[in-house]
């Protein structure tokens, strides 16, 4: 699917699946065809800025990103069951789709609700200085000669499609929509 936006009609019950932010919908593609093959049909949106370039990116919000969900659930509002995925600010998404639209349940992978680096706080203020930051994760991966994501396999790495850097833009904005999501974590209903 080389990471846009997928949509498999299956059965009544719908997944709508959301990637994370500099990501795109490979990380989901084995989920999606897992929950496909059970019989639920399955949308995933490519969110807007993303599988381009990392300037389109920092162009965009999360504003931009949520209409990419909000269209994809459009497309399966109908269904008998809707079961939202968002995997870390795409959770974040997700999160924010409940407090406004009918969901049956919420799976929320490594929700992105707490950064453990007190640096990416200052993203708000560092965006006017650095347009783009480059990924480090080598204190998890010191043996790695490069190490842009978090991921253990090797092969899967080189596969991936991803920004090996993060929009200091982007993260802003990613920010924003976590500091909005938390006030909005008492009010969100489920409607089986």
């Amino acid at each position: 699917m080389n990471g846009n936006s997928f949509f498999i009609k299956r059965g009544k019950k719908a997944c709508l699946i959301i990637h994370g932010l500099t990501s795109s919908t490979q990380e989901i593609e084995e989920l999606a065809y897992f929950l496909a093959k059970k019989n639920f049909t399955v949308i995933a949106p490519l969110l807007r800025g993303h599988n381009t370039t990392i300037q389109e990116l920092n162009k965009t919000n999360w504003r931009d990103w949520f209409n990419s969900v909000i269209n994809a659930y459009n497309r399966i509002k109908n269904s008998k069951k809707i079961f939202v995925i968002g995997i870390s600010v795409g959770a974040i998404l997700a999160l924010h789709l409940a407090r406004q639209k009918r969901a049956s349940a919420l799976i929320l992978l490594a929700p992105a609700i707490f950064y453990k680096d007190c640096k990416v706080k200052l993203a708000p203020f560092l965006k006017y200085f650095i347009k783009v930051k480059t990924k480090n994760y080598k204190k998890y991966f010191p043996w790695r000669k490069v190490s842009y994501y978090d991921i253990y396999n090797d092969k899967a790495i080189k596969e991936r499609i991803a920004y090996k850097t993060v929009g200091l833009n982007a993260l802003s904005s990613a920010l924003s929509l976590i500091k909005n999501v938390k006030k909005e974590l008492k009010k969100i209903n489920f409607q089986p």
